[in-house]
């Protein structure tokens, strides 16, 4: 509840340097008859807004990475395809590529 910059930045540059493809975000809020209810120095909802969209970003660029990774696998994957294709034109494999 009562997170400070340098501490979000910690968590932040923690997240940034894990090879993770996504991170579950939500805004932190107090609950009625709890501990954190009473506690001092909650940080206000303006930042914790500001908090979550920065870690939401982080989450789509995340996402964005992984997925990158395997369309650069798929390209390699046509190119291999391709060249075999070339290579091997009058081959029977040539057919089960083409029709399966």
């Amino acid at each position: 509840p009562s997170e400070s910059d340098e501490d979000f930045l910690t968590t932040y540059n923690f997240l940034n340097e894990l090879e993770i493809s996504y991170l579950h975000v939500f805004t932190y809020s107090e609950r009625s008859n709890t501990v954190a209810a009473d506690l001092n120095g909650s940080v206000p909802m303006d930042e914790r807004s500001r908090r979550s969209k920065m870690l939401h970003l982080l989450s789509d660029r995340k996402r964005c990475h992984f997925e990158k990774q395997f369309l650069d696998l798929l390209q390699d994957i046509q190119i291999i395809i391709s060249w075999f294709i070339l290579k091997h034109k009058n081959t029977w494999l040539i057919k089960f590529f083409l029709w399966n």
